[in-house]
């Protein structure tokens, strides 16, 4: 486990660009390890649930316009 914070800890802010656009394609486990690592002061927490939110909103109204037209 300690790799993979290792990991996280090494691209820094590209994980949060990650973070937005795996939630706004679908909903997983990425969302619940990020907060895992935002607890344990890896991740920064307001990014966090910034990209969370914006990646998941903007994902389902970009899922509803297609499936519209």
């Amino acid at each position: 486990m300690n790799s993979l914070f290792e990991l996280v800890g090494e691209y820094g802010i590209w994980i949060y660009g990650v973070l937005f656009i795996y939630r706004a394609m679908k909903s997983g486990s990425l969302p619940l390890f990020s907060g895992y690592a935002a607890q344990a002061g890896i991740l920064e927490l307001v990014p966090v649930v910034a990209a969370t939110f914006a990646g998941g909103y903007l994902g389902d109204e970009a899922s509803f316009a297609v499936a519209k037209r």
